[in-house]
């Protein structure tokens, strides 16, 4: 009969062995299978390069139409007037060339932006210049019609004092009338002036 302490010590021994023949096959199905399963880092996302330079591009396209815009207010500004067809010959020399990815929809832009300028040439022909006498001149006219509008609340108006002067006269000759009907009444004993005699005690 085994005792206690040998079936402790061969289970020990078999666990062991398992042990060392499990790491010896795992060893073995990683030499085999090294170069099916990959365990490097993923690779990070790439920026976006072509999506940053188109928005440059449209950036420095919308300056040169802003510059090119302030040249013509300028010019209308001193007297001269810019023709819609030059605006849009300078427009169609700054037009974007194909460089990258994306050509329809820069063409479409492109005509665009030539729409847009030649509207705004329109709209600089048709608009008047202002002049500095025209406004002086409302300015003027603004200032007396204040001036007459402040006059007006300090001053009575017709109707009202030709009312008052009407009820003043209506009382007057009433007034004459009630003191004749009063003499004829009284005699002379109203315009008497009145004597008070004092009792003697």
């Amino acid at each position: 009969m085994k005792s206690f302490l040998d079936e402790k010590l061969t289970n020990r021994w078999f666990w062991s062995k398992s042990q060392t023949r499990h790491t010896e096959k795992l060893k073995e199905i990683k030499k085999h299978n090294a170069g099916r399963i990959d365990n490097s880092a993923p690779k990070t996302r790439r920026n976006n390069s072509t999506s940053k330079f188109l928005e440059l591009e449209k950036k420095i396209e919308m300056n040169r139409n802003n510059i090119k815009l302030l040249s013509s207010l300028t010019d209308i500004s001193s007297g001269k007037r810019a023709t819609s067809t030059r605006l849009i010959l300078n427009s169609i020399g700054t037009l974007p060339k194909p460089k990258s990815l994306n050509v329809q929809s820069r063409k479409k832009e492109a005509q665009r932006i030539i729409t847009d300028n030649e509207a705004f040439a329109r709209r600089l022909n048709n608009s008047q210049n202002l002049s500095m006498k025209k406004l002086d001149k409302e300015w003027h006219d603004n200032k007396k019609y204040i001036k007459n509008v402040s006059k007006a609340k300090f001053r009575k108006l017709p109707l009202i004092t030709q009312r008052s002067r009407l009820d003043e006269r209506k009382l007057s000759e009433n007034n004459s009338v009630i003191r004749k009907r009063a003499q004829s009444l009284y005699g002379d004993t109203i315009n008497k002036p009145i004597v008070k005699k004092n009792k003697i005690l």
